[in-house]
């Protein structure tokens, strides 16, 4: 299908599904829970399918001197993003109570939410969709790739190489996939660390369970050792792409 067919796709999932967040409705409030946990549930399989491309065609199309800069700054984009959609909710919010004033929760906890208080949280999840919506026509006019496939400063660190590096070192027909199961991976362990930090410290305490997690990104930092440098190399040459199109070549010409 191509990455930028796929690209374009994941954007207006994106678009469709912030837009649909905010307008569900229903008679019940559990009518309207099931339909925002759908239309959520849509949105973050657009986003998933959004984050190993934007590393890949990054990938493809950078130098490979800044290559690498340019792939952690594509993710250090969601630290942005996370900061500009607080900035969206605030202002919003502001602007719902100097138009709708209410008493204070603990003078009137009923009138403390006023009706129009139902409008707020949907003309947030809205607003998702501007910035999107304003990408698409620059995805459309980004060329194919060559193989017709395709909280801030804390995206940086692990994040950063779980990011960067599969958007390098994998073949280019398998480098889009790859990268979704390396990003995939990294979700689930950070699910697993959720829950899972909240028995260890409760059954052998926080000092303990931190010294394992220490210890667990420690044996993350020898692994990473392992992965061939990148710096000053092709993509086609870090994923030996080049040495068999050589051999390739060689045998041909015999």
């Amino acid at each position: 299908m191509g990455r930028k067919r796929i690209y374009g796709m994941t954007l207006m999932l994106m678009v469709i599904c912030s837009i649909a967040s905010g307008l569900s409705f229903g008679k019940s409030r559990t009518a309207v829970m099931s339909a925002l946990c759908f239309f959520r549930f849509w949105l973050g399989f657009g986003i998933g399918g959004d984050y190993p491309l934007s590393a890949t065609i990054m990938s493809e199309y950078a130098n490979k001197k800044t290559r690498g800069a340019f792939i952690a700054a594509v993710f250090a984009m969601q630290g942005f993003g996370i900061l500009a959609g607080g900035m969206v909710a605030i202002i919003i919010s502001a602007a719902f109570m100097a138009k709708y004033p209410a008493q204070p929760y603990e003078n009137d906890p009923v009138g403390s939410t006023v009706p129009e208080t139902d409008y707020f949280w949907r003309i947030v999840l809205m607003f998702g969709a501007i910035p999107a919506a304003l990408t698409y026509y620059w995805r459309m006019k980004m060329p194919e790739s060559a193989y017709s496939l395709t909280f801030f400063f804390s995206n940086f660190g692990p994040n950063a190489t779980t990011f960067v590096v599969p958007a390098e070192i994998f073949p280019a027909s398998l480098r889009s996939t790859c990268h979704g199961i390396s990003a995939a991976s990294g979700k689930v362990g950070a699910m697993v660390g959720a829950f899972g930090f909240f028995y260890a410290a409760d059954g052998i305490g926080v000092m303990n369970t931190l010294l394992i997690l220490g210890g667990i990104n420690f044996l993350g930092m020898m692994f990473t050792f392992l992965i061939p440098e990148s710096k000053g190399k092709s993509l086609e040459e870090i994923s030996g792409e080049a040495e068999e199109e050589s051999q390739s070549y060689q045998t041909t010409r015999v």
